[in-house]
Parts: structure tokens; C-alpha cells; sequence
């Protein structure tokens, strides 16, 4: 995984992260941004998450998930913890 670069695209309301290889075969769609650290990919990602954007990791990219979830609940006030689900949105 660390010498795996990451990105993401917006595909209609939804953020999908991914391998570049993987984001290519959305052709109505481009890339943003592509990483090699997870976490300026998800320092990218985390306002999206906070206004209730869903993030959606593509297989690729699937060990990022759990990296995710705890680059969330370190984020928000120490009252209450959230993490990205692929159905949407903080919880």
C-alpha cells in the first residue's frame, strides 16, 4: 500500500475513492485529486464527509476504510464521534 497512490472523484452526490487505475473506468467523471499519503487524501475528503457527502472506497482502496474511520472519530469534538459509512453522510 505505500507505494500505491490514491485518489478520488465525484460521481454525482457521492465521492468514490480509488487506485487510479480503478477511477478510470468512470468516464463521466475525473479525478480530483490523487495522493500517495492516506492522510492528505483524507485531510482532502474530511470537509466533504463533515457536510454529509458520502464516501465510497472502491476495492482498491479498501484498506484505506478503517484508516478513514479513525482519521474521523480523531476529527470531530471529543462530545460525540463520527465515521464514513459507503451508505452517506457523518454518523
Amino acid at each position: 500500500m505505500a507505494t500505491c497512490t490514491f485518489g478520488y472523484m465525484i460521481h454525482g452526490n457521492i465521492i468514490i475513492v480509488g487506485t487510479a487505475l480503478e477511477l478510470a473506468y468512470y468516464p463521466e467523471g475525473q479525478c480530483v485529486a490523487s495522493y500517495a499519503l492516506p492522510d492528505h487524501l483524507f485531510y482532502s475528503l474530511y470537509p466533504f464527509a463533515l457536510a454529509g457527502t458520502c464516501v465510497q472506497f472502491l476495492p482498491g482502496a479498501e484498506a484505506l476504510s478503517p484508516l478513514w474511520e479513525n482519521y474521523c472519530r480523531q476529527g470531530v469534538a471529543s462530545s460525540h464521534y463520527a465515521f464514513i459509512t459507503t451508505k452517506g453522510g457523518l454518523r
